[in-house]
């Protein structure tokens, strides 16, 4: 069943006839069956349908004596550069990779004069060239907090301490890494992380990964600009998408996912993404011909203070923004008028952290496969012990629900879970009527199918697979401790 028909199957249990219903009534009780979806994925997580998720765990990067290249400060406290100097070639480890799938997920250490050490998260690498026939470049990072020293040539390590899923990521059922056995990856606590003492430490414990640690909570914070809407007298609206009316919304984003991972449209998906922007007003373009719509964007360089000129970190935030867009409506003549106006945003563009305006002139089309999402943040998943290679690791999760914004979305929930969503959202068409009796009965009918979906799924418990006893120390060269004995939760 889609959203329009659990609607009216949920008015019908309560006697109200959707064609008595307004727009204003609809989109309420739209808004309750999708706080009913949410509350189900949060009390019975086994009723969603999983998914596959894969993900990269990038190599390190080090940068010693043994192969003469250092990390040296420069005139701006903000930026790094690494010595000597080199041509642009990926394969020169320990030099970073210029393609931004590094940018924000990578971290570099590095230790003075002194002997201390440094950690500071990674925003952009970058090279310039050092000679007029552009062979031979420079390479720099850009630091998320600025580092005050004067020290050169210090050795560094150049690492990923956790890897993100997608931000819709609920739980990690198992995963397995992509090797030639295809090994299986187990899912654990932190707990088990600091106790073991398998934390990496300046790259002295790697491995192969044998399971995956929750770690911190990560998010960017979200625009609270309203892109602003005026229209280019210059360019104009020539197709191929028909005018119409639009809004739009934008997101921050920061760093790309591995280059095989794009999205349908060839767009690079973002390591991470912002929650979106207040939306514009409403745009008009009356037909084929009128100006297009300039939207005002706002200046990420500045307010990040890298916008200096002559710095360094000129432009080097690593940050870019997103143009979402919905269609309200279809005017005129002209284009591909079979197009849905379902005021759904959609991906349409990105643009440069220092971009302030983007014109929409109808010529480039939405990713209709990309939705805007619903951003609450990412969890780090830390592998245990450190990856000491690339890995690639196909993981089997829950994702929280995706809101449903039409009426022919489907909640992704098991078929045996559609009772249990019914009669939650018929509780809070009660509540939402002031009947009580009512939305008490139908809210013990919820408890009744979360109960038989919670038996029917099974509740696995809460123990460690067992293990063969090994040594102290394995081949690996990390530390086993002796689990004891333990119990079912």
């Amino acid at each position: 069943m889609n959203r329009g028909e659990i609607r009216e199957l949920g008015l019908s249990l309560r006697s109200w006839a959707p064609a008595d219903t307004t727009g204003d009534f609809q989109a309420e009780c739209n808004r309750l069956l999708q706080r009913a979806l949410d509350v189900l994925a949060g009390d019975c997580p086994s009723a969603l349908v999983p998914d596959e998720e894969v993900v990269v765990l990038p190599k390190d990067y080090n940068g010693n004596s043994s192969n003469e290249v250092r990390v040296s400060h420069t005139r701006d406290p903000w930026v790094l550069a690494f010595t000597p100097d080199t041509a642009t070639n990926a394969e020169d480890a320990p030099y970073p990779l210029l393609d931004e799938t590094m940018n924000g997920i990578y971290w570099i250490e590095f230790k003075d004069t002194a002997g201390r050490w440094h950690q500071r998260r990674c925003r952009d690498f970058w090279a310039e060239p050092q000679d007029l026939a552009g062979t031979i470049y420079r390479y720099y990072v850009s630091l998320y907090q600025p580092f005050h020293g004067t020290a050169d040539n210090m050795e560094y390590r150049l690492y990923a301490p956790a890897v993100y899923l997608r931000d819709s990521n609920v739980r990690i059922l198992d995963g397995l890494l992509q090797t030639d056995s295809l090994e299986y990856i187990e899912v654990r606590s932190d707990f088990f992380q600091t106790r073991a003492g398998l934390a990496d430490n300046r790259g002295q414990i790697t491995g192969r990964p044998l399971a995956l640690c929750r770690g911190e909570h990560f998010s960017i914070p979200a625009p609270t600009y309203t892109p602003g809407i005026t229209y280019n007298d210059p360019e104009y609206w020539e197709g191929q998408e028909p005018a119409g009316t639009f809004r739009y919304k934008i997101t921050y984003v920061w760093g790309r996912r591995d280059d095989e991972y794009r999205s349908p449209r060839n767009f690079y998906e973002a390591q991470f993404e912002s929650a979106p922007s207040p939306a514009s007003t409403l745009a008009t373009v009356p037909a084929i011909g009128s100006p297009g719509v300039n939207v005002a964007l706002p200046n990420l360089s500045f307010m990040q203070d890298f916008d200096t000129p002559g710095a360094l970190r000129q432009n080097h935030t690593g940050w870019r923004k997103r143009i979402y867009r919905a269609r309200v409506s279809i005017n005129g003549t002209g284009g591909m008028e079979n197009i849905e106006a379902d005021s759904v945003y959609y991906l349409l563009a990105e643009v440069s952290a220092e971009s302030t305006e983007w014109t929409d002139t109808g010529v480039v089309t939405p990713d209709f496969f990309r939705r805007m999402p619903e951003i609450h943040g990412y969890y780090a998943w830390k592998p245990v012990p450190h990856q000491d290679g690339r890995y690639e690791l196909k993981v089997r999760v829950h994702h929280r629900p995706k809101p449903m914004l039409t009426d022919n979305d489907t909640p992704p929930i098991e078929p045996q879970a559609l009772e249990a969503l019914i009669q939650l959202f018929v509780s809070y068409l009660a509540n939402y009527d002031k009947d009580i009796e009512a939305a008490a009965y139908h809210k013990a009918q919820y408890s009744s199918e979360k109960g038989k979906l919670l038996a029917l799924q099974g509740q696995r418990a809460s123990v460690l697979p067992a293990r063969h006893y090994r040594s102290k120390v394995d081949p690996r060269g990390f530390r086993q401790i002796p689990l004891g004995s333990f119990r079912t939760e």
